[in-house]
C-alpha cells in the first residue's frame, strides 16, 4: 500500500459521470462486479479522425449499462468507435471488448505478448492452473493441489474471451496512440501513450492507490519481477510529465513520480525477503509465507482464502527468484521444492 496521498475521497473515482482528464480524453468509471478493485477506468480518446476506447471493462450487465450511459451522455454511439485498445488480457479489461466486437464489429488490439495467455484461455478449463507447477516449486505442494481442484466461478468461466484482431508491437502507433511495452503484471502488457496532450494509459502496470501484482497470468515469464522493475524504470525515465491514467484509481499528474514509488516498494520487498532467508539459514517460499500474518485481521496463512494464498506465495516466490537472478541468493531443488539460502 502507499502513503495517504491523493484525493480527500479516495473512493470517488469508482463512480459518477464521465470525467475530462485532458483535451479529447474522457475517463469513464465502470463497475467491476467481483468487488476486488471496485471499478475499472475505461477511456474514450479522440485522436484526429479516430475515436478509441481503452480497457472497456468486465463483461457484465451492470458494466455495459454504465458504458451505454456514459456514451449517450457524450453524444457517442458504438458505431462511432473505430478501435478498442486493451492494455492486457485480464477479464476486467478484455471481456467486454469481446462483447463489443461481436455486436458492433469493432476491432481489438492487444500486446503481442498476451498471445500466450489468451490462447491458453481458449483451451480446456479456466483460471490460472498453469501456475500450479510454480506453486510446487516454491514448496506449496498442498496449495498447488487445492488450486488444481479449483474451478473458476460461473461468473468467470462464462466470460467471453478470444484473440486480438491486431497484435501490437513495441513502438507501434495505432489510432494515433503510441504503444510502450510494460511487461511485469503480464508479459504482454502495454502502456498506451498519447503525446499531445501528454497522457499515459497505464492499465495495471501502474496504479495510483495500490501496487499491482506481478506475473498474474496463465503463462508467466521466467522472471516477471525483473521485467516489472525494468518497465517501471522505463516509465520513470521516459514518461516524466505525462499524466497517469490508470485502469483502477484516480488520475495523477506525473507517471514518473509514481513509478519511482513503486520501484522503491519492490526493492523494500526484495530486501525484506533477503533478510528473512539469511535469518532462517535456508527456507522455501511457503515457509516464509507461513511465518507471517496476513490481512488487516492478522490471519495465519492457512486461514486466508485460496486465491489470496496463491497470490501471496507467487509474490514471495517471484521476488525470491529475482534475488537468485541477481546472484544474492542460491536456489536448490529438493523434494519439498526450491530451498533458498545465501549465495
Amino acid at each position: 500500500m502507499r502513503t495517504q496521498r491523493g484525493p480527500a475521497d479516495r473512493n470517488a473515482w469508482k463512480s459518477g459521470g464521465a470525467e475530462a482528464i485532458a483535451p479529447g480524453v474522457m475517463r469513464l468509471p465502470l463497475p467491476e462486479p467481483r468487488g476486488d478493485v471496485g471499478a475499472v477506468n475505461c477511456y474514450v480518446v479522440r485522436t484526429g479522425r479516430d475515436v478509441v476506447l481503452i480497457d472497456p471493462g468486465w463483461s457484465s450487465e451492470v458494466a455495459r449499462t454504465a458504458l451505454d450511459r456514459h456514451l449517450v451522455n457524450l453524444g457517442l454511439t458504438y458505431r462511432a468507435i473505430d478501435l478498442i485498445l486493451v492494455t492486457h488480457h485480464h477479464y476486467d479489461h478484455f471481456s467486454q471488448a469481446v462483447d463489443l466486437r461481436a455486436q458492433f464489429d469493432i476491432p481489438i488490439a492487444v500486446g503481442h505478448g498476451e498471445q500466450h495467455s489468451l490462447r491458453a484461455s481458449l483451451g480446456e478449463g479456466s483460471g490460472y492452473h498453469a501456475q500450479n507447477e510454480r506453486l510446487r516449486r516454491w514448496g506449496a505442494v498442498d496449495l498447488a493441489e487445492e488450486a488444481a481442484a479449483y474451478r473458476s466461478t460461473e461468473r468467470e468461466g462464462s466470460l467471453p474471451t478470444g484473440l486480438a484482431d491486431r497484435w501490437i508491437e513495441e513502438g507501434a502507433i495505432i489510432g494515433g496512440i503510441r504503444a510502450l511495452a510494460s511487461p511485469g503484471h503480464t508479459r504482454g502488457h502495454i502502456t498506451f501513450v498519447l503525446d499531445e496532450p501528454r497522457v499515459a494509459f497505464t492499465g495495471d502496470h501502474l496504479l495510483t492507490h495500490i501496487v499491482s501484482g506481478t506475473g498474474i497470468e496463465r503463462v508467466p515469464a521466467e522472471f516477471p519481477v525483473r521485467e516489472q522493475l525494468a518497465s517501471l524504470r522505463r516509465t520513470a525515465r521516459d514518461l516524466e510529465g505525462y499524466a497517469l491514467a490508470p485502469a483502477h484509481g484516480w488520475v495523477e499528474p506525473d507517471v514518473a513520480d509514481r513509478s519511482v514509488e513503486v520501484i522503491a516498494h519492490h526493492e523494500r520487498r526484495i530486501a525484506e525477503l533477503r533478510e528473512a532467508v539469511h535469518a532462517a539459514g535456508s527456507c522455501t517460499a511457503l515457509q516464509i509465507a507461513e511465518s507471517r500474518t496476513w490481512t488487516r485481521r492478522s490471519l495465519r496463512f492457512a486461514e486466508v482464502g485460496l486465491l489470496r494464498r496463491v497470490a501471496a506465495i507467487s509474490e514471495i516466490g517471484m521476488h525470491l527468484d529475482e534475488l537468485v537472478a541477481r546472484g544474492e541468493l542460491a536456489r536448490i531443488s529438493s523434494a519439498r521444492g526450491f530451498v533458498y539460502r545465501a549465495a
